[in-house]
């Protein structure tokens, strides 16, 4: 049997660690880990991520080269889900073959799902396209057998300098035959929630797979096949006890959208029998608020069987862009939402994106105005990013075809940066400038969500965005300096297409 690393590339520009101090375990990798591991094969995670808290790029790439001296891999696997972390990942695939050429390189995730040509010109010997657990286990097998890999389904390869891509695999049915995430084989105490103490630490699994909506700039549902699978319920609460037995303290539910209209009465059944059977456990996840108005009183019930954090897409304060966007509610919805979380006593987390391609300025200001009137109704944090048209979206192929793109230099594709032609330097400043003016005006205000509920993780959470407020008004402080930098920026051959 061989010896393979799988590697978490990474990503500094990931929303959740900024606003609320929080590295995500690499989820989609421990899930490869467990199966290849049943397979007999000896199996190790090297997430970079977690470690650019306390080391620079350069200083996490040493470490890299150290750990494939000593471990010695004949497969490495790097999860490319994150567009922005592409470069850095085929500088990975670079170091490693400088260390060995016999070391076989293979790539998955969305980026390279979507962008296989490019991904295997850039290091990379094999991509596994769409889900990896099986695709990756009979390539590894294939290649060990020294069998054909064209009758591998879901890869892409080169050979004899020509592009092969094989068929596409059938998406797994059946999500309970996968083995639980191998999460032993991280290092607990690099993933834990800043803001709700050293001692919340934090793991991620996931429900289901796939998304029943269609948002234009949204990635997923390609990624998935356009559909939407779900584990039992039996299978979850194994996993929660799993979980809350290796005494992990939150979970972050990574499902598109953890509660959706194709499953409102297994998730009211779920939550009941996590209540009836003691699961202490307290979890984060991602909802559509349009699910949480329709469903108050299942909103509820997760908040007693353990949901304390809340993301909600709001996108847009204009009804105009959001119906362009595909989000399929107003910006009404989403201000009840957040009223009726905060009623319940749950921390609300709203994502919000400016400059789409058919976005005036006038109403990028509305929705930075429509931010500010969220957080007088309780909203605790927010995220602000500039439309991204990351690849496998029907926004990147419009872009594409339209010639919007400004640039094609992946690193910037972090939702921090815009990529489009169009107000380029405007979007960034009101990028940054909306991020400092909402936790300014919610300190200034001193309006916190739930705050007449006391609960200890509230109290926490409220501290840790007090403590951040330095780090807020420094960087309000620098926003000239900063645009001054990104016009330099603009004009130097990073941003030439």
């Amino acid at each position: 049997m061989s010896s393979i690393l799988l590697i978490n590339p990474p990503n500094e520009g990931d929303a959740y660690r900024t606003i609320f101090g929080f590295i995500s375990p690499p989820l989609g990798l421990c899930s490869i880990a467990a199966i290849l591991r049943e397979r007999g094969h000896k199996v190790k995670i090297l997430d970079l991520n977690s470690l650019t808290e306390s080391y620079s790029i350069r200083e996490v790439l040493v470490l890299l080269k150290n750990t494939v001296k000593m471990f010695k891999p004949e497969y490495i696997g790097v999860s490319i889900t994150a567009t922005c972390t592409a470069p850095v990942s085929s500088t990975i695939a670079k170091i490693i073959k400088e260390i060995d050429n016999e070391i076989v390189c293979i790539a998955g995730g969305h980026h390279a799902t979507f962008m296989p040509r490019e991904t295997l010109n850039n290091g990379f010997d094999y991509v596994v396209k769409n889900e990896g657990e099986i695709t990756i286990t009979e390539l590894i097998d294939t290649l060990e057998s020294g069998g054909n890999p064209s009758k591998v389904k879901g890869i892409a390869y080169v050979k004899d300098n020509k592009y092969i891509e094989t068929q596409n695999r059938e998406f797994i049915e059946n999500l309970d035959q996968l083995p639980i995430p191998a999460r032993d084989l991280l290092d607990k105490k690099k993933y834990f929630l800043k803001a709700f103490g050293r001692d919340s630490s934090v793991t991620t699994a996931e429900t289901s797979r796939g998304c029943p909506f269609s948002c234009d700039f949204c990635s997923a549902s390609p990624m998935w096949g356009r559909r939407w699978r779900v584990k039992s319920r039996k299978r979850i609460l194994y996993e929660l006890k799993e979980i809350r037995r290796d005494n992990w303290k939150y979970v972050f539910f990574v499902d598109d959208n953890f509660i959706t209209p194709l499953n409102i009465e297994d998730r009211r059944r779920l939550f009941l029998d996590v209540i009836r059977e003691g699961i202490d456990i307290q979890w984060i996840c991602q909802i559509r608020a349009d699910t949480v108005v329709k469903y108050p009183d299942l909103m509820r019930l997760a908040a007693r069987a353990g949901m304390k954090v809340a993301f909600i897409g709001v996108e847009s304060g204009d009804e105009e862009v959001l119906k362009k966007m595909h989000k399929g509610f107003i910006p009404k919805v989403s201000e009840k939402a957040v009223s009726i979380l905060r009623k319940i006593g749950v921390a609300t987390l709203a994502g919000f994106i400016i400059g789409a391609p058919y976005e005036s300025l006038k109403q990028t200001y509305k929705t930075i105005k429509f931010a500010l009137n969220l957080c007088k109704k309780g909203l605790d944090a927010a995220q602000f990013g500039i439309y991204t048209p990351l690849p496998g979206s029907r926004a990147f192929i419009e872009a594409v075809h339209n010639k919007l793109l400004a640039t094609k230099n992946w690193i910037l594709y972090d939702c921090l940066h815009p990529v489009l032609r169009k107000n380029r330097l405007t979007l960034y400043f009101l990028m940054r400038w909306s991020h400092y003016i909402f936790y300014l005006y919610k300190w200034i205000y001193g309006i916190v969500a739930v705050e007449k509920l006391q609960q200890p993780f509230i109290a926490q959470a409220k501290k840790y965005l007090v403590m951040s407020l330095p780090r807020h008004l420094k960087g309000f402080i620098n926003l000239p300096i900063d645009t001054l930098r990104m016009i330099r920026m603009m004009k130097s051959k990073q941003y030439i297409f």
